[in-house]
């Protein structure tokens, strides 16, 4: 394993600061000696930090403890944070959450960085996990030797070297125990199940197949970085304007549509934003048509982009609206504050769905709805499951704060049908015995 093909990347912090994510596994183990040569070299301060997340009882201790001996008997720096708490739904994504909230706290001040141990496989089996997600070419190239995230400078100089490389270097400087994470070999996690099973058989198959779908991450890259530098230059065009003109959005590809947003969302809220599809498709709907009517897209905790006769911008949620009694026979349309409801009678559910969208047994349903905001106490049973589960749950799990106020369809006995842009509840499903469906589409 060529370590000098690193050393561009570190030459950069030269008398800064430079954190390793260290779990005390074979990946982070490589990647704190590779950087603590270069510490030497290029005359850094270096810190070994280790996460706890206390998802695995004494075996999280007891690696907390291996990794600080680990770095104590190579002189390095150690310093130790405790993540608890972390159940439920999503954990995978709060944890990353979590860590960047330390990493912000470590390594937000100039000249600083840290160091992650993903190699070559990990970033195929994120190029396959992204596919199965409908990512765009950053989304599928989304891990790189450098970049930025929250503010802080991430370096993953392992990118090049395969799970086999590593652990060839760690033998070769003597390291032969390291933490082995038990729930690696969990395939209830699709990583698991791509790197275990799935990637395994390809390799049998095609023995070479790692090496090329390495290339075409690099080309992809390639492409990405394009498709990122351009979209930060139009970005430019507008970044000083409140209002934006729907022109210029009109004159943009999608491909940097997408970007341009992702950029102007972030800087306007200060943090970092990701639209997903549904979002951009939603967006790009909306700026194609003029109208003196203010229309609303929520995007993120009480935050919307505004489109009105020729401009968009970003506005905050400020209002709560009064009920709405909506007879949904007789009535097509309604609106509650912002967002306006549409319904269909349809012969069978569309094959897809979102949180703005829900369909119902025409004939089970109530005969008259209510839109409103949320309650204190409100709970729903989710499609899919008996016990009622509290509003306030399944916000929180969605990310969304108290603030943002999506509304709620229910009937006179105040159960729960819909919570927008939430969970579909699961009363009058359609069935294989439904003959009219209702659709409702909420914009």
């Amino acid at each position: 394993m060529n370590i000098e093909r690193c050393a561009e990347l570190f030459a950069a912090f030269s008398g800064g600061r430079v954190f390793v994510g260290f779990s005390g596994g074979a990946d982070s183990c490589a990647a704190l000696l590779v950087t603590h040569r270069f510490a030497e070299r290029f005359g850094f301060a270096l810190t070994a930090v280790h996460i706890n997340h206390h998802l695995r009882g004494e075996e999280s201790d007891r690696e907390e403890k291996a990794a600080e001996a680990f770095a104590a008997g190579r002189g390095i720096a150690f310093q130790c944070f405790h993540l608890s708490g972390l159940t439920g739904g999503n954990l995978e994504a709060r944890a990353r959450e979590e860590r960047l909230k330390i990493w912000q706290r470590l390594a937000a001040a100039p000249g600083s960085a840290v160091v992650l141990g993903h190699h070559r496989d990990d970033r195929i089996e994120t190029l396959f996990l992204r596919l199965l997600r409908g990512s765009n070419v950053s989304g599928l190239a989304a891990l790189r030797r450098s970049r930025t995230v929250g503010g802080v400078t991430i370096l993953r100089p392992l990118l090049g070297f395969s799970r086999q490389e590593i652990e060839a270097f760690l033998k070769e400087n003597g390291v032969t125990h390291f933490a082995l994470d038990s729930s690696n070999s969990d395939e209830k996690y699709l990583r698991n199940f791509l790197r275990n099973d799935l990637l395994k058989t390809l390799v049998g198959k095609v023995p070479h197949a790692l090496t090329d779908l390495s290339r075409s991450l690099d080309a992809l890259t390639e492409d990405a970085e394009f498709l990122e530098q351009t979209a930060w230059e139009k970005y430019q065009m507008i970044r000083r304007e409140t209002k934006t003109p729907l022109e210029f959005w009109r004159s943009l590809h999608p491909a940097l549509q997408i970007r341009v947003l992702r950029l102007f969302a972030s800087e306007k809220t200060a943090e970092e934003f990701i639209p997903d599809r549904a979002l951009f498709c939603r967006f790009r709907r909306e700026i194609s048509v003029s109208s003196a009517e203010k229309r609303l897209i929520p995007f993120r905790n009480g935050l919307f982009f505004a489109v009105q006769g020729e401009y968009v911008w970003v506005e905050t949620e400020k209002e709560h609206p009064a009920d709405v009694c909506w007879q949904w026979e007789t009535q097509k349309s309604v609106r509650w504050g912002r967002f306006s409801f549409e319904r269909q009678i349809v012969e069978k559910m569309p094959e897809k769905t979102d949180d703005w969208s829900c369909c119902f047994d025409a004939d089970a349903a109530p005969e008259i709805f209510f839109l409103t905001s949320r309650r204190n106490g409100d709970k729903l049973i989710p499609f899919g499951r008996q016990d009622a589960v509290s509003l306030k749950k399944l916000r929180t799990d969605r990310k969304l704060t108290a603030d943002a106020n999506y509304p709620v369809l229910r009937d006179d006995k105040e159960m729960i049908f819909w919570a927008c842009g939430i969970r579909h509840c699961a009363v009058a499903p359609v069935t294989e015995k439904t003959r009219r469906v209702l659709l409702i589409k909420c914009r």
